[in-house]
């Protein structure tokens, strides 16, 4: 059969990669063809106080960057930044193209058997992101396919609460009706679908959970005695940094980040997709404030520290997902609430028997879904 995929497949970000992979692979293994499908991306009916979403903040920015570029070539450091970038953006435009068959040409609402939509925060539609917008495409609005299902689908940060403020609600409300099947990720977004349709929802793991990447990463990295600090660019505070700082020194360890920066990290690694998971898999320790930073630590049963970040005032807060999956695996006691803690929290043994049973549990369960909604 011939199945379509919306998610978030052209967000140049590991997870989105990844769990956007991990679901193609998964599918194409039961048999079927697979192509991922675009969105048309309308404005975000959040307001946001960012000047980034300003048009000619914009222009400025793109100009300050041309002229930034050229001087950067006459400093050294700026320049190998600005290679390094070029290089992590490189790994993804050759990861999307030769992996997911993305390319430069957009293709809108394919006529396909059936239309997933998912994984990832595809139904996070009151973010500020303008790079997502508030899009009903996502939802499944003027598709093309015989069935229309999702899987592992997320809200994210947008609430139930949230979607009645904005007005939003009997508009989704509609949409989600319209599906034959939904599946979804964690708790929040289960509470969306059973107040706003008719429909009981299924949970089932990120994909990134699910797929074997065995013949995908590459060999270990000749770094060792490493800790990786996986976070946005530069989310990490000075405080933060202090007590990571002092934790690695304690333990003679090397600082390192990949593909986004942290500015206090000992090296920065412009990896690919793959190349991250080899690092995770072979890390000492991890400190993140991500979902899929906290995925690839407990899939990999590595030692971690979690950061969760609520959303306040217009921030993009991710404890709704988080807290889901970190009570999910019950590991809330490698959750970061006093940075004094981080010590005791890296240094406490963690047994991952439990974990690894709910992922081999799971994995059936999420098979078996796919199989049935796939015929």
């Amino acid at each position: 059969m011939k199945i379509g995929i919306i998610s978030m497949q052209r967000i140049i970000n590991y997870g989105s990669f990844l769990q956007a992979y991990s679901l193609k692979k998964i599918i194409e293994q039961l048999g079927h063809n697979v192509l991922f499908i675009d969105y048309h991306i309308e404005p975000c009916i959040v307001p946001s106080n960012q000047k980034s979403h300003n048009i000619f903040y914009k222009m400025y920015k793109k100009a300050r960057k041309c002229v930034g570029y050229t001087l950067s070539i006459f400093n050294k450091e700026k320049y190998l930044r600005n290679k390094q970038k070029k290089e992590f953006f490189n790994k993804f435009k050759y990861a999307c193209k030769h992996y997911l068959n993305i390319t430069d040409e957009y293709h809108y609402q394919v006529p396909t058997d059936v239309l997933i939509i998912g994984s990832d925060e595809v139904f996070n539609c009151l973010q500020t992101n303008a790079d997502v917008g508030y899009s009903l495409e996502l939802f499944g609005k003027n598709h093309k396919s015989k069935k229309l299902i999702s899987y592992a689908a997320s809200f994210g940060n947008t609430t139930l609460n949230k979607l009645k403020q904005y007005n939003v609600d009997k508009e989704i409300s509609q949409l989600l009706n319209n599906f034959d099947c939904i599946s979804v990720r964690d708790n929040n977004s289960k509470n969306i679908i059973e107040n706003l349709t008719d429909k009981i929802p299924f949970m089932h793991l990120d994909p990134v959970f699910i797929y074997d990447y065995t013949d995908d990463i590459p060999a270990p990295p000749d770094i060792k005695d490493y800790i990786i600090v996986y976070a946005y660019a530069n989310r990490i505070n000075e405080q933060e940094a202090e007590y990571i700082i002092n934790f690695a020194k304690k333990h003679n360890k090397k600082l390192i980040c990949l593909g986004n920066r942290q500015n206090f990290c000992d090296i920065y690694i412009p990896a690919s997709p793959f190349e991250v998971l080899s690092y995770f898999k072979n890390a000492d320790y991890i400190i993140t404030d991500t979902f899929h930073g906290s995925v690839f630590s407990i899939k990999y049963n590595i030692p971690f520290a979690v950061i969760i970040r609520e959303s306040i005032n217009g921030s993009y807060g991710n404890s709704e997902k988080l807290n889901d999956l970190i009570n999910k695996f019950s590991f809330n006691n490698r959750i970061v609430k006093k940075l004094n803690e981080l010590e005791s929290i890296l240094s406490d043994d963690i047994d991952f028997t439990n974990a690894n049973k709910i992922i081999e549990d799971e994995t059936n369960k999420s098979i078996n879904y796919l199989k049935k909604w796939l015929a």
